[in-house]
């Protein structure tokens, strides 16, 4: 029988732990992503105008076991960021984008959520100029799963977060992907 005291222990845990999950659900979860946290595996906004390449990204962060919210462009990720209640940890989105653009987006977010990271990607070479001074991060389009998912990494264990003045970019061209970018 469940006695107030295991009640209210069992709301506190589904308080921080909004998934449901077993503790060593969490646990499992954080140690296939590397990064130590004694909360729900953490969360990733994915931003890109093309739905092939959206989904794509998706599917590589779910592998990582991250939690992945998905917007088909800036107006959708807006709407998903008002509307989500729990943290955005980072956000990943592409930068040339119609109605907005990725940096545009990022810096309206992160006045909403400035502990959010943020990873800006592109296939553009200079794409890199866009997040001067803010903290930000880029990775160039096209790129596979290892590339992402250790540079997604990289960033939520780095200590910059949105509005410092370091930049840092990684580049992977020579990885093929079966379409372009």
């Amino acid at each position: 029988m469940a006695t107030p005291a295991k009640i209210g222990q069992r709301a506190a845990s589904r308080e921080h732990n909004p998934t449901g999950q077993t503790s060593r659900a969490f646990e499992r979860g954080n140690r296939a992503t590397g990064l130590k946290t004694k909360r729900a595996p953490l969360t990733i906004l994915v931003v890109d105008d093309h739905p092939l390449l959206l989904k794509l990204v998706v599917e590589m962060l779910k592998s990582a076991h991250f939690t992945v919210l998905a917007a088909n462009g800036p107006k959708e990720a807006l709407e998903i960021e008002t509307n989500f209640r729990g943290a955005i940890d980072l956000l990943l989105s592409d930068i040339m984008m119609p109605g907005m653009n990725g940096p545009d987006l990022a810096g309206l977010l992160s006045t909403h959520r400035p502990k959010m990271r943020v990873i800006l990607m592109s296939a553009y070479t200079d794409g890199d100029i866009f997040g001067l001074n803010k903290g930000w991060h880029f990775i160039q389009k096209p790129f596979d799963t290892a590339s992402l998912v250790s540079r997604v990494k990289r960033v939520l264990k780095s200590r910059t977060l949105t509005g410092s003045s370091t930049i840092s970019s990684t580049r992977t061209s020579d990885v093929e992907l079966p379409f372009n970018i």
